[in-house]
């Protein structure tokens, strides 16, 4: 089977609550911690995020009223490689042999997450163990390392120094 990646328009709501539906689950809206960049504690809902500026998903499952720490993490919905394109090759991404992402967001130029759902959500203390196994695996996969990590959104735009206000853009797998 194979694995074909469209790159979506999020500019409307339904395609993020998509997006956000594929690499979490079906209970994104109870449980997904989002926030927008420079805004780092303030918990948004997903219809609420300033598209002019950086939109974010935590890819710890986090019910609603509690801080985004590890001890609120009830499980792990996804593993994200971030920088692949730049700091992390795509070939040595794919070599994980972890399938094919369910997701890909392309963050800057030449750079890219991709995000890979779990089947079944990972317990958050195999999870932060598990990827910092793999940190040591992947070279220059640093980005990451816990269960309440924030990833991008692919929509927004990446406002760091250098990146030229980047929209963000994403695709989401389906097989073909």
């Amino acid at each position: 089977m194979t694995t074909v990646y469209d790159i979506e328009d999020f500019s409307k709501i339904e395609a993020r609550q998509h997006f956000v539906r594929a690499v979490f689950g079906d209970d994104w809206a109870e449980k997904g911690f989002f926030l927008d960049d420079g805004d780092w504690t303030t918990r948004k809902r997903l219809e609420a995020l300033d598209d002019k500026r950086g939109c974010y998903w935590c890819i710890g499952a986090i019910p609603w009223g509690k801080a985004r720490k590890n001890e609120n993490a009830e499980n792990v919905r996804a593993l994200v490689i971030d920088d692949v394109g730049t700091k992390v090759a795509v070939v040595d991404a794919m070599s994980l042999d972890i399938g094919m992402p369910t997701a890909i967001v392309g963050t800057s130029e030449k750079n890219f997450q991709y995000v890979y759902r779990f089947e079944k959500p990972a317990p958050v203390a195999a999870f932060n163990r598990f990827r910092r196994g793999l940190l040591g695996e992947l070279q220059g996969a640093v980005d990451g390392k816990d269960a309440v990590h924030l990833f991008r959104l692919p929509w927004g735009f990446n406002c760091k120094p250098g990146r030229g206000m980047f929209p963000v853009n994403g695709r989401i797998g389906r097989a073909a």
